[in-house]
């Protein structure tokens, strides 16, 4: 959640509201995976792609190859995450690295000691926690530019934004290719996280 709330902050940053996507995706994703493979997945007893994988090919090649798979991308997410956790642990205080070992600690302890219920557990409690101070958030930080126009006036005195002033108002701002692709790429994900069944 920390890694999501950062990114997607990069991303408003980037392409203003057509940063949105992101978000969307994912609750999309949720959406599809709750109507469609969730129920299946838990009566079967198994929460993981390889297992699934294994069991409807009967290949334990098959089950080795999607857990090496899943680990180079979980890899990739565990980095996010703990770059987004040395940034607010950098934010209040503590130098970016003792922040990233930190997290990285706390990370493992929490999963060694619970396993997969305790990221599902924490993750929703951070869900709670993150979508009350993202509207927080906004809300304060309207008010402190005095509102949308505040903002857009703003925007427009800025030199090297990544595009016109104007563009962050536009749902479509990130472009049709780079729309699809997350809507693609996130809603996919979605369907095979571990965490989410």
């Amino acid at each position: 959640m920390v890694a999501f709330i950062l990114g997607r902050a990069s991303w408003g940053a980037t392409y203003g509201l057509g940063g949105i996507w992101y978000g969307f995706a994912c609750g999309l994703g949720l959406l599809v995976l709750g109507l469609t493979l969730a129920r299946p997945m838990r009566a079967l007893a198994l929460y993981t792609v390889p297992d699934v994988l294994e069991m409807r090919y009967r290949s334990k090649t098959i089950r080795l190859l999607a857990a090496l798979l899943s680990l180079l991308a979980l890899v990739g997410i565990l980095g996010a995450q703990v770059w987004a956790a040395s940034a607010i642990f950098e934010a209040i205080g503590l130098p970016g690295t003792a922040g990233a070992v930190l997290a990285t600690l706390v990370f493992i302890v929490y999963t060694a000691f619970s396993g997969l219920w305790a990221v599902a557990l924490t993750d929703f409690v951070q869900i709670i926690i993150g979508s009350v101070g993202i509207f927080v958030a906004v809300v304060l930080g309207l008010i402190k530019m005095g509102g949308i126009n505040g903002l857009k006036n703003a925007l427009e005195g800025i030199q090297g934004l990544p595009q016109p002033a104007s563009s962050y108002f536009s749902l479509t701002s990130l472009g049709a290719s780079l729309l699809a692709l997350t809507l693609l790429a996130t809603v996919m994900y979605t369907l095979i996280g571990q965490d989410f069944y």
